[in-house]
């Protein structure tokens, strides 16, 4: 047995945005390993042949991801975007194949590439390429054919060698145990249940498959020709690096034995939330509580705020301030992206319900049932903050214009109607409205690049952009009178707002610290990264101290041998 760990090329390096999923594979003779990585803020295929000290770029993978190879180890497929290539494994030509949205995609035996999409099922096309075909559903009216599963979606895609079938995973609910391997049929599209609570399988040898647990990998005896599992299934490693919301891994393997992996942890766990001052003077906000943390945000009083956290389900919490102590505030469904009510009596947050329908739910701040206030709004629209008045909220919907960006619309309660407020052919998200209800603080791209700008929250009159060399997150202080925000390289920077008469002045920006330095979770900055405390200091996320090892492929060769002296022990 061979231990080794992989190096990207020279140029390159892996990063947690590549560090994922379906990133890493494994050639059927176990002999080539593909992974992603960045090069010059892109993400490019890397190739390690195992008989050679250095990995080296495929060109031609510009953009690239999801890699895996042909059943004979001769072609890779992969994703550009969103669409499917394939091309030589030594390097050469890349020909395109047909759009796909995927999160993995494999290559079965019979000549077809197959891909599931979540909520919308499996498909294939053939690897000469052509018209895909959906052939497997996914919707809360499909099950397993044995019934022991409703299959609300499907992901990460594993052929099996010599079988007339596939394996993938299915989710039937919004916990993290609600994912499940899953056979589907290359015939007809049937579905049938293998393995209840598991993610990710992989084929180590002709009879074992592993599988994760959270950010465990499990190994159990495995039937291909009935496709079902043997024995009890055992611990074979931990931890690798897991997703956050359906624990799938960062972990390759083929039937010869050879298995790679990224090791880490949950994304997001041991982490801790922390007050950080102007001066990026760090300090704890809550003691001992090490979870997966997001969007931070105050509540109008500054004694309280909540957040999102995730155990078995995405849930909302209090945090209270003084007493450093957290409460559950949500008691059913999936509940996210909360915002305080203006008179700070209750919570409104997306919720996700039993049947996978998103609303935008009040929960009473002292705990009660939720109010439906939008019904059936579906998961792309993000509540950002209530208005002054209280008649309504201010609401990001993502990919809602024809180019397939953000815009910032008001839902108002009473006749339950929708007024855009920046709409245009970009990206518009995160605003936040000054306590007088005048103005609003909002991030863009339609520049080229992404700055926060502040304007009328109504009628007519001129955005003044406030950042200089990108932005993000923008924040309003308790008090209006300052813009906090992120730039590119997750430094903190805040500028002063005025007015005169009608006139709003916003003054040169000002770098407060250097997020990163003060211990924030990277990965956390990008979408939900802080609150801002009435006294002017900062609620954000810390890293887990896991997240400061250096990103490593480790490789280990014929390990299928060592489970099975292991398993004969």
């Amino acid at each position: 047995m061979v231990r080794f760990t992989l190096e990207p090329p020279p140029g390159c390096m892996l990063t947690a945005n590549v560090a994922r999923r379906a990133n890493l594979v494994v050639s059927p003779a176990g002999d080539r390993i593909v992974f992603a990585a960045e090069k010059e803020a892109q993400t490019v295929l890397c190739l390690r042949e195992i008989g050679r000290h250095e990995a080296r770029v495929l060109p031609g993978t510009e953009d690239g991801s999801t890699p895996c190879f042909s059943p004979d180890g001769r072609w890779i497929a992969f994703l550009s975007g969103p669409t499917l290539l394939k091309m030589p494994a030594d390097g050469g030509p890349t020909q395109t194949l047909c759009d796909a949205a995927a999160e993995g995609i494999a290559w079965t035996e019979d000549g077809s590439i197959v891909w599931c999409d979540g909520p919308g099922g499996a498909w294939r096309v053939s690897a000469s390429g052509g018209t895909p075909t959906l052939f497997a559903q996914a919707d809360p009216g499909v099950k397993t054919v044995d019934g022991e599963t409703t299959v609300l979606g499907l992901l990460s895609p594993t052929a099996v060698p010599g079988a007339s079938y596939f394996l993938a995973c299915a989710w039937d609910g919004f916990t993290t145990e609600s994912y499940h391997l899953v056979s589907i049929s290359l015939a007809d599209g049937a579905l049938r249940t293998v393995l209840r609570h598991a993610t990710e399988p992989r084929l180590l040898a002709p009879d074992r498959l592993l599988f994760t647990r959270g950010s465990t990998v499990m190994t159990v005896g495995f039937d291909r020709e009935r496709g079902v599992t043997v024995g009890e299934a055992t611990v074979a490693l931990e931890p690798v690096r897991t997703d956050l919301w359906c624990d799938s891994a960062a972990i390759a393997a083929s039937t010869s034995g050879t298995f790679a992996w990224i090791p880490g942890g949950r994304l997001g766990s041991g982490r801790r939330l922390i007050r950080v001052d102007e001066s990026g003077k760090s300090s704890p906000l809550l003691d001992g509580a090490d979870n997966y943390y997001s969007d931070p945000v105050v509540a109008p009083d500054g004694r309280r705020a909540v957040l999102t956290t995730l155990r078995k389900k995405v849930e909302v919490w209090m945090l209270d301030l003084e007493r450093r102590s957290l409460s559950s505030l949500t008691s059913r469904g999936e509940n996210y992206a909360p915002v305080w009510s203006t008179d700070g009596r209750s919570v409104v947050t997306a919720y996700t319900d039993a049947t996978g329908v998103t609303s935008l739910a009040r929960w009473p701040a002292e705990g009660g049932e939720p109010e439906i206030v939008a019904p059936n709004v579906g998961s792309a629209c993000l509540p950002l903050q209530e208005l002054s008045d209280g008649s309504g909220l201010l609401v990001r919907k993502v990919g809602s214009d024809a180019a397939g960006g953000s815009d910032l619309v008001i839902y108002h309660y009473g006749d339950r109607t929708w007024t855009p407020v920046r709409s245009r052919p970009a990206e518009e998200g995160m605003g936040s409205i000054s306590p007088d209800g005048r103005w609003l603080v909002y991030c863009s791209d339609e520049s080229g690049r992404r700055q926060v700008h502040v304007g009328p929250l109504r009628g007519d009159g001129a955005n003044l952009q406030v950042s200089t060399g990108g932005g993000t997150q923008p924040r309003l202080s308790h008090d209006g009178k300052r813009v906090f925000f992120l730039d590119p390289q997750d430094s903190m920077w805040s500028a002063e707002l005025s007015t005169e008469g009608t006139e709003l002045r916003v003054a040169p920006p000002v770098k407060l610290f250097d997020a990163l330095r003060a211990g924030a979770a990277a990965s956390i900055l990008e979408f939900a990264g802080y609150g801002v405390l009435p006294d002017g200091s900062f609620a954000l996320i810390a890293r887990a101290a896991w997240e400061d090892e250096p990103l490593q492929i480790h490789v280990v060769l014929n390990w299928a041998a060592e489970l099975a002296a292991k398993d004969a022990r």
